[in-house]
Parts: C-alpha cells; structure tokens; sequence
C-alpha cells in the first residue's frame, strides 16, 4: 500500500532562491517548490541553509503545499509557495 502522504526529491533548485519537491496528496505526487524567504517566513534563522531550513519544517511545508494541492499552474507544477502569496 503507497503512503497517502509525504515528501521526496528535495532539491535545490536551479532557479534562484528556491527549493523544489515531490508532494504525495492522496494518489498522485505532486511537484512543489518553495522560496528561501518563505522558509525564513516559517521561522528559520537566516544562517541555516534552504535544504536544512527544509528539513527543519518538512511537515509544515507538507501541510500547507496540501492544502494548496487544488491550486495548479502550469504543466501541472503545484502554485509556487513564497510569501508572495
């Protein structure tokens, strides 16, 4: 039975100040990524990098990308999480 939940792939991304992962909402994984200033916004200090800022709050990033999962852009890519939104 494949878990119902989670987090993988994490990675820095190749486009500025981002980190991208694979979200499994229910049946399907979902691609997500996230900005350093949001990590920062959920309460990371400024010297932990953006992988272990992450790792630091991957529940919580798995919690609100969830409750994102119906916003889509395109290519099926999960709406970008920063503090822009």
């Amino acid at each position: 039975m494949e878990q119902e939940h989670g987090v993988r792939n994490v990675n820095k991304s190749a486009f500025g100040d981002f980190i991208d992962f694979d979200l499994r909402v229910v049946d399907s994984w979902r691609q997500c990524r996230i900005s350093g200033t949001a990590l920062v916004m959920l309460g990371s200090p400024a010297k932990v990098s953006g992988l272990k800022a992450f790792e630091l709050y991957e529940a919580r990033i798995g919690q609100i990308a969830a409750s994102l999962s119906t916003t889509r852009a395109g290519g099926g890519r999960l709406a970008i999480i920063s503090s822009d939104i």
